[in-house]
């Protein structure tokens, strides 16, 4: 009886330390993330493309900036294991025309994300909720400027940052503490999506045209520099 109770045993060590592998040992299918993690944290993706999850280094790595280099694609799967992640930097300023961006879950402790668009529209899955900034900058792009389309906002975000020329639209009306808009010379009839917010601070060295904040819920809208004119409702 004694020995099979030991077997038993073994045979559940076994099984929970081949789980355990199995969690700690993930695949990352992009060769530039591959390359951007072992940048930050050296070794923790091998030859192979197997990211070590439990790796050491991923304990004090508090920010991360996705690979800013010209790609058709990126895919952020590995993202969603950097624990300690508090602020993560995506820049697709140098993206192609045809881009494709593959997502992947938040990090759990995510607190600040900036996103500066490129050339091409791009959907981001919901935001996490634990989100305290988000912002988003528009190096401009001789083409058009894009639409950056958010599927689902946050209940309650602390503040939002619109810089250069963007064109960002959401669904879903939560809370924003504050909202700071600077937009570019290019930026014309840009629509700002329902929402509520604590305060809006509109940053112009000249006058511009065409924001439509009329779908949003704010007692407190401030001109920083420069005025608004008959294009701003």
């Amino acid at each position: 009886m004694r020995t099979q109770l030991l077997r038993l045993a073994l045979a559940l060590f076994m099984v929970n330390g081949a789980a355990s592998s199995a969690i700690a040992q993930v695949f990352i299918p992009d060769t530039n993330m591959r390359n951007a993690l072992n940048y930050y944290i050296p070794g923790v993706v091998d030859i192979g493309g197997i990211m070590d999850t439990v790796h050491p280094g991923i304990a004090s790595l508090g920010v991360f900036q996705t690979p800013d280099i010209p790609l058709g694609s990126l895919d952020l799967t590995g993202i969603e294991y950097l624990d300690s992640l508090e602020h993560l930097i995506i820049g697709l300023e140098q993206m192609a025309p045809v881009f494709e961006m593959t997502w992947a879950p938040w990090p759990p402790n995510l607190k600040y994300l900036d996103i500066a668009s490129g050339c091409t529209p791009v959907t981001i899955p919901q935001v996490p909720e634990n989100l305290t900034g988000l912002s988003f900058f528009g190096p401009g792009c001789p083409t058009g400027i894009p639409t950056t389309t958010i599927t689902e906002m946050p209940d309650s975000l602390g503040g939002l940052v619109l810089f250069g020329d963007v064109n960002v639209v959401w669904s879903g009306t939560g809370y924003i503490g504050g909202i700071s808009i600077e937009l570019g010379v290019n930026s014309t009839n840009v629509i700002i999506s329902p929402i509520e917010a604590g305060r809006i601070d509109i940053i112009a060295d000249m006058p511009f045209t065409g924001l439509d904040m009329s779908a949003v819920d704010c007692q407190h809208v401030y001109f920083n520099r420069g005025f608004a004119n008959d294009g701003f409702i």
